[in-house]
Order: C-alpha cells, then structure tokens, then sequence
C-alpha cells in the first residue's frame, strides 16, 4: 500500500505510525494517518480496476504474453534470481530445516491445501522454479483471479515484498508459471 504514497507521504506515513504504536498521537494526527491511508486504499483500488480491464482485454482479444515481451524481457522476468518455489524445506533432524530455509531465502507464500501428511509448498525469493507446478499451488488456480487467491497465503515478508514494483512483477511471473505449467505426474 505504501508504494502508492509519494516519498514525503511514505516518510510522515511511517512517522505517524510509529507515534500511533506508541501511543502517542493526537487526534489531528490520527485524522492525517487516516486521509494517507484512504488515499493509499484509493490508489490502489483503482489500479486493480485498470489491471482488470487490461485482463479482460487480453483475453478478449486473445493476446498472449509473448506479443507484449521479447524473449528476453520474458526471461528477465523467469529468471530464477526473481522468482522461486521451493516445495520441501529439509529433511527432518535437529536443525536442518532453518539450515535450509535459509539456504532457500524467505518464505513469501506458504500454502497447504490438504491437511494430511506432506510439507507444504512454499513460495521462497530467490530460488529456481521447478519442472512441476506443486500441487497445492496448481490446486488455487480455477481459471479466477488466481494473485488474489495466492495473497490469502502470503507470510509477513510476502506482504511486504509484493507492495513493491519488483515484488509485483515476481509476482506476476509466478502466477504465469501456475497456469502455464505442468502438475507433477501421480
């Protein structure tokens, strides 16, 4: 939400926030974080409205990413430095799971669908996408709008990485991976 307030509206945002955890804010105060934040909320209610339009264009017209990118731009955007899934953490032992966690980068979207027995799928920065789509993730996409069915599984760090431009388009290209790959054969 932040990445739709200017510089200086960021800056008093987050100085208003840390006088409202505090408890120390006035009431004039709280009515200035209120208007940044209904902005903010403005600003991006109607940038969902033109991602929707610029959606049902595409389909209607049936353009696919491959008009709108070069090869290249659509690697850049691939690539594995931008974009990771990871379905398994580590193998159970003393420690080894933060060893790996850490290897693999923060956890941005965790999903588990079925209650049963297996790790979930986590959606890590910085790790490469594998040869199969994991199931859970495969599992969200009904042909809706599958960004907003993923945001309900974001960790903290996944919220916050996602309000950015870059987090965006990470996110963008993950999305393209689910529908466009492959579930692992049973």
């Amino acid at each position: 939400m932040l990445k739709f307030l200017t510089p200086a509206e960021q800056d008093r945002f987050k100085h208003l926030q840390s006088r409202l955890a505090s408890f120390e804010i006035s009431a004039d105060e709280q009515k200035e974080l209120n208007g940044l934040v209904l902005s903010a909320q403005k600003l991006a209610s109607e940038r969902d409205s033109v991602l929707q339009r610029i959606r049902a264009d595409l389909e209607r017209f049936q353009i696919q990413a491959h008009e709108l990118f070069s090869a290249s731009e659509l690697r850049k955007l691939a690539a594995p430095d931008a974009v990771g899934v990871s379905g398994r953490i580590g193998r159970r032992g003393k420690g080894r799971a933060a060893v790996a966690e850490k290897r693999a980068g923060v956890v941005l979207i965790q999903v588990k669908l079925n209650k049963g027995a297996g790790a979930p799928s986590r959606y890590t920065k910085g790790q490469k996408l594998p040869a199969y789509v994991p199931k859970n993730f495969k599992q969200l996409d009904n042909g809706g709008d599958l960004a907003t069915a993923l945001s309900a599984y974001f960790t903290a760090e996944g919220k916050s990485h996602f309000a950015t431009p870059e987090g965006q388009a990470e996110l963008s290209a993950f999305v393209a991976f689910i529908r466009n790959g492959r579930q692992a054969p049973k």
